[in-house]
């Protein structure tokens, strides 16, 4: 069994992203950044569109330390996007109705895997998720819930109906200010704006890997994804590179002008790596240590035989990757999500450094993550 899926489904949902958008020193634009996490982590987000090198950070009392202006550039706020309501989707836009009249599939019939789906679905099975098709094939039956055909997954059964209600639904914030990101993406302006303003590169866990297979879903047909794990959606190493390049057969090829240097075949528009907790274990270890002096009293591993499977890199090599010059990288955004791999069982050797007594526990934890964000900003304010 999938340690990280489980039988059916991945762990309960989680309520985190940091989502760190951040500029090529002198040469990018601050574009977004933000943290939530499952353990009521520490936030940060900053939102620009103004060339310097900024970040807010906002922590508990554990941490103060903060970098650059603690104003935001834009008229929207975190606090203002995050004051809004779930607004069910008008019908012209499928809401869960349609869905439903679309899909005769209902996970709490036993029968429900044999069903099959209506003739419109069976011609085209992503249109009720508003794709025309998802370029990544990698684990396609679990991240949409469904067959190519639009029957649902036996596997992942309640998948089917999480895409299914998530996707009739839009977050609606009460600012004006904020409403206008609900605006609808343009697929040809959002291509255009990777391959002439440069690429996206994420980092971060299996949530930022479904981030990664939407835009695949998001940009179809006008990219490709590597690795090709099409026809039937296989897998591979977790932390193998994807990476989404522009399709040379894309309508849009002769329209774009991208910038000297710029190879279809080998410059990415968008890249995926899988790095759970921001570091590789000797430099998580060594922040872990540090936090208390380096007293013998703490173990000194944060891993060990008992830890949960984890995925890392050192900071030094994606930030080598995202600041590569053309034709190798273009890239203009840089997101970084973490927090559902920092947990007691992937680091049972957390320890709180004003509670030594105990084991692993949630706030000792908390504390190793707040240290480790200070690190990795202050690493790649560096880089």
């Amino acid at each position: 069994m999938d340690s990280e899926r489980g039988l059916f489904l991945p762990r309960p949902v989680q309520t985190k992203d940091m989502f760190l958008s951040v500029a090529r020193r002198n040469t990018r634009t601050l574009i977004a950044a933000g943290l939530v996490s499952t353990l009521l982590l520490s936030g940060l987000l900053y939102t620009s569109d103004a060339p310097r090198s900024a970040l807010h950070f906002v922590s508990s009392s554990f941490s103060s330390a903060s970098t650059g202006s603690t104003s935001w550039p834009t008229q929207c706020s975190p606090e203002d996007w995050s004051d809004g309501e779930w607004v069910q989707k008008s019908p012209e836009s499928y809401p869960l109705e349609h869905y439903l009249s679309l899909y005769p599939f209902n996970a709490s019939d036993p029968q429900a895997p044999n069903y099959t789906p209506t003739p419109e679905v069976t011609r085209h099975p992503l249109a009720p998720l508003g794709f025309a098709g998802c370029a990544s094939g990698r684990e396609r039956d679990w991240h949409l819930g469904m067959h190519d055909d639009g029957t649902p997954d036996r596997n992942h059964p309640e998948m089917w109906s999480y895409v299914v209600r998530g996707a009739s639904y839009d977050w609606i914030p009460k600012s004006p200010a904020c409403r206008m990101y609900n605006e609808q993406v343009s697929r040809d302006q959002f291509i255009r704006a990777l391959v002439e303003q440069g690429g996206w590169f994420l980092v971060g866990d299996s949530v930022t890997e479904q981030h990664f297979f939407s835009m695949s879903c998001l940009l179809y047909p006008h990219v490709i994804a590597t690795p090709d794990y099409a026809p039937h959606g296989g897998s591979g190493p977790r932390d193998w590179p994807q990476n989404l390049y522009l399709n040379p057969s894309s309508p849009l090829v002769d329209q774009l002008k991208p910038p000297a240097g710029f190879d279809i075949k080998r410059t990415p528009l968008v890249t995926f790596r899988r790095v759970d907790l921001l570091f590789e274990p000797s430099e998580l270890d060594a922040i872990h240590l540090s936090m208390h002096n380096s007293s013998d009293s703490v173990p000194s591993t944060l891993f060990g035989p008992e830890a949960s499977e984890s995925y890392n890199l050192s900071p030094d090599k994606y930030f080598s990757i995202f600041t590569a010059p053309l034709p190798e990288a273009n890239y203009q955004v840089l997101l970084v999500s973490t927090a559902g791999h920092w947990t007691t069982a992937s680091l049972p050797g957390a320890r709180d450094p004003s509670d030594l007594k105990n084991e692993a526990t949630n706030p000792a934890v908390y504390k190793t993550f707040v240290e480790a964000v200070r690190v990795w900003t202050k690493r790649f304010q560096m880089c």
